[in-house]
């Protein structure tokens, strides 16, 4: 069957963000584990989409076993649609699961051709600019990084870039139980149903001690600089 595709070409496209990850250590996981990462991504995958339907967030695409890509229409809830796929992964864990943590790279641009069907068949700057910035995480400790194709993308600029680092260590910090605490608050769940979605049920007092320790409160500001990545103005301050 012929993949659907859209064709941007001559339309001056908007920028857009492209969401490219790997698994980490996958490569030492036993094969049942394996067997079941692919349903975790898919899962991982729907929960951005379903959580951010304004966002025109693509489904995902699994290729090579443990990469994945995701489009996302909306540069501004690309760091939503991120932290909802990692989050979901860790929190395997508290489910039942296997847990994962994967590496997320954010590129900004527009593109050229998007592939609905197959993601990472498309083509356009924004793919070229989530590859490389992918590249750049193969001998760094950091599991997320940032490219863009133009040099004005706010998201892409120091103060954002920045907002990322620390947000990524606080993640790789989290326990697989702290992750799906957090995986439920972005969802926007009360605490007595983010308690009800583990395995077994916890009380809503464990979950807010969770989200204490994931530092909820310095993941929620950070989403808030995401969403509007404008640094601080310091000439009112220097005048």
């Amino acid at each position: 069957m012929a993949s659907v595709s859209e064709s941007t070409r001559g339309k001056n496209p908007p920028t857009a963000a492209v969401l490219t990850g790997d698994v980490v250590r996958s490569s030492e996981a036993g094969k049942a584990a394996l067997r079941r990462l692919p349903g975790l991504l898919r899962g991982a995958g729907k929960a951005a989409a379903d959580i951010l339907p304004d966002a025109g967030v693509s489904g995902i695409d699994i290729f090579r076993g443990d990469s994945w890509q995701i489009f996302v229409r909306d540069p501004s809830a690309a760091l939503h649609a991120a932290l909802l796929v990692r989050s979901f992964l860790l929190g395997g864990g508290a489910r039942g699961e296997p847990a994962w943590d994967t590496r997320v790279a954010f590129g900004f641009g527009t593109v050229d051709r998007l592939d609905k069907r197959k993601v990472s068949r498309s083509q356009g700057a924004a793919f070229a600019a989530s590859g490389a910035a992918l590249d750049s995480l193969a001998d760094s400790r950091a599991r997320m990084a940032v490219a863009a194709d133009e040099p004005g993308e706010p998201r892409a600029g120091t103060f954002a870039r920045a907002n990322v680092l620390l947000l990524d260590a606080l993640v790789q910090n989290w326990t697989s139980k702290q992750a799906w605490a957090v995986h439920g608050a972005i969802r926007g769940q009360i605490q007595s149903d983010i308690g009800a979605s583990f395995r077994p049920p916890v009380a809503q007092s464990t979950v807010v001690r969770h989200l204490h320790s994931a530092r909820w409160d310095v993941l929620e500001t950070i989403l808030g600089v995401w969403r509007d990545p404008q640094p601080p103005d310091d000439s009112a301050q220097n005048t």
